[in-house]
């Protein structure tokens, strides 16, 4: 037995055959997205495929090293923050600069600290690469004014 049927009826049951395609695969993708969910990810869709990961950073600040004079007997300290939380900033304390009266190198200015900065960051790994998402840390060097007893930034890391 044979069913022939007009363009015009063969352009509707294509439709209908898409629509219902289409309908099915929405269903399977939103199953998908709820297996993932169940998974413990973030609805969000800039964390989905992350875990969250708390590590602890230390940083040694250990010197200040330069060639400019004006350097020599100025103070400096060092600033930093990580984030928005008081916690997560602080300052060393002053340090005199000074020749390190070396005969090797005479011209070098030295500022030596032995300053150790501790905090916690929660950090966003993806699943798959297991990489890291990037977060700053800025770092400020600041020497005393030679008019005041302000401090100015004088290099940033």
């Amino acid at each position: 037995m044979s069913i022939s049927l007009t363009k015009k009826e063969k352009e509707q049951m294509m439709k209908k055959l898409k629509k219902k395609e289409s309908s099915e695969s929405n269903k399977n993708e939103e199953e998908e997205e709820e297996e993932e969910d169940n998974v413990g990810m973030s609805s969000y869709d800039s964390n989905r495929g992350f875990k969250s990961v708390k590590a602890m950073f230390i940083i040694k600040i250990i010197e200040f090293r330069s060639r400019k004079k004006e350097d020599n007997g100025k103070k400096f300290i060092v600033n930093w923050r990580r984030g928005s939380k008081k916690v997560n900033s602080g300052k060393t304390s002053k340090v005199l600069a000074s020749n390190n009266n070396s005969m090797l190198d005479t011209d070098l200015i030295l500022a030596k600290w032995n300053h150790q900065i501790t905090f916690i960051s929660t950090m966003k790994q993806n699943i798959v690469t297991e990489l890291f998402k990037e977060k700053t840390l800025l770092i400020v060097l600041k020497r005393e004014s030679s008019k005041s007893k302000k401090y100015q930034n004088y290099g940033t890391a």
